[in-house]
């Protein structure tokens, strides 16, 4: 029997709120570092702009998540009895 499931379940659990706080604090540095490491020349006009990419990305990653969950979702599942024979 493999000990690396049980092991990283564990793992998870008690060490939660440590992971997320690095995460966070990672999301921080690479904001902090976009202050001070600019492009010499803004590709767009928005490129500029101190955080306008990882806006971005948040902005595009969230509305990807409610079109699936609202208009994608309902098109692909249907009722749970569809195939039983009656």
């Amino acid at each position: 029997m493999s000990f690396l499931g049980p092991w990283l379940d564990n793992t998870r659990k008690q060490h939660t709120k440590f992971w997320t706080t690095i995460f966070f604090l990672f999301l921080a540095a690479l904001a902090g570092i976009n202050y001070f490491v600019r492009p010499h020349e803004a590709e767009y006009h928005l490129d500029k702009y101190m955080g306008f990419w990882p806006l971005f990305g948040l902005v595009v990653a969230l509305l990807m998540i409610i079109v699936m969950k609202k208009i994608i979702f309902p098109l692909i599942t249907g009722p749970e009895d569809t195939y039983d024979s009656k």
